[in-house]
């Protein structure tokens, strides 16, 4: 997916999808490097978002209420992946390790 390219909502959840799991693949072999990952779904979260604000609806208020909370849930979108991701790394971190860190 090249985020310029992006159209619409499905594309942020595929990003989002595939950036979580990415990143929980590397944390499993020990590897902290989510920035790559999260900077990928920014970048198609305003490629699709850039192209919603392109287009604002008629006068019509309700018309312009439901494309203002689009907006907002598309900024959402990438939510529940990202803690999706967090929670199965935290999963696999046994307490032994924590506590052995901070020995």
């Amino acid at each position: 997916v090249q985020p310029l390219r992006c159209k619409g909502r499905e594309a942020v959840e595929h990003a989002s999808h595939l950036a979580s799991q990415q990143i929980q693949a590397l944390a499993r072999h020990g590897i902290a490097m989510p920035a790559p990952h999260v900077e990928y779904v920014r970048r198609v979260l305003d490629a699709v978002g850039t192209d919603l604000l392109q287009r604002p609806p008629s006068s019509d208020l309700a018309e312009r209420l439901r494309w203002a909370e689009s907006v907002i849930a598309l900024q959402l979108t990438p939510m529940p992946y990202f803690q999706s991701a967090l929670s199965g790394i935290a999963r696999g971190i046994h307490a032994s390790e924590i506590e052995h860190m901070f020995k």
